[in-house]
């Protein structure tokens, strides 16, 4: 074990002499995202809900959609689109966008801290909802509330060697003072990965029946806070809630770095 944990360290420090940690945005060497530009990040100041995307109160899902989803919401960190001035075009949210596709594709562990504090930095003043009633994070709070990554099919995990929802839920929870669980929700399903499919209704069937939670008493009557990278149509995450709720989950609310 110390002989391969050595290795490992060797392998790392080589790499970072071939390809130096540049800062995505600037350019500066040492991290990935510089705290300068870490600070220039937009987050979110209103959430929508997570079916039809019509603006809502702190990313709730909507009254018109309560029959669509077992999703009781869904709190996004930033978007991949800056709301445009009068006039203009919407620009991509470049650093986000980079980031996640740098973390998701090149395989680059690291971002999973900061994009785990963008989100902490939007949960921390966001409050959810449940009976009109508000429930705040913090660990002077009873915990009710449990964080779970939404889960790759073992063949997906096998190829990319990490779940980067996984890794995203370790940071959150620990910066949120939460338990973790990765164990009772699991996919089922090796379907085509969503983002290979433009059409919503095609995305909803492809994911349709994708995951398994098993009984667990770490679920009853627990505020499900379920971390993903991005939601786009929230089909997997609705998918997933199905699943715990079943498996005795009170309330399940979504927390993504980014809505697409």
């Amino acid at each position: 074990m110390a002989a391969n944990l050595i290795l490992a360290k060797i392998g790392t420090f080589i790499l970072d002499i071939i390809f130096p940690i540049q800062c995505l945005s600037c350019s500066k060497e040492g991290e990935w995202i510089c705290k300068e530009c870490f600070k220039k990040i937009e987050l979110l100041k209103k959430q929508a809900c997570p079916i039809c995307g019509n603006e809502s109160k702190g990313g709730a899902r909507c009254f018109n959609c309560r029959n669509k989803s077992e999703l009781d919401g869904v709190i996004s960190a930033a978007a991949y689109w800056k709301p445009a001035a009068a006039g203009a075009k919407e620009t991509k949210n470049g650093l986000v966008k980079e980031a996640i596709h740098v973390f998701k594709y090149r395989f680059v562990k690291d971002l999973s801290k900061p994009l785990a504090e963008l989100m902490r930095e939007q949960l921390k003043n966001r409050q959810i909802f449940r009976k009109e009633k508000p429930i705040p994070f913090g660990p002077d709070i009873e915990n009710d509330k449990i964080v779970i990554p939404v889960p790759l099919h073992p063949k997906r995990l096998r190829w990319r060697g990490f779940n980067q929802a996984e890794l995203l839920a370790k940071n959150l929870a620990k910066r949120l003072d939460l338990p973790l669980e990765n164990s009772v929700l699991a996919r089922t399903k090796n379907n085509i990965p969503q983002v290979e499919i433009k059409d919503r209704k095609e995305r909803m069937e492809n994911i349709k029946g994708a995951f398994d939670c098993a009984e667990s008493p770490k679920l009853k009557n627990k505020i499900v806070i379920l971390v993903d990278d991005v939601c786009t149509t929230a089909g997997t995450l609705s998918e997933c809630a199905k699943a715990l709720k079943n498996s005795g989950a009170r309330e399940v609310w979504g927390a993504v770095v980014a809505r697409g």
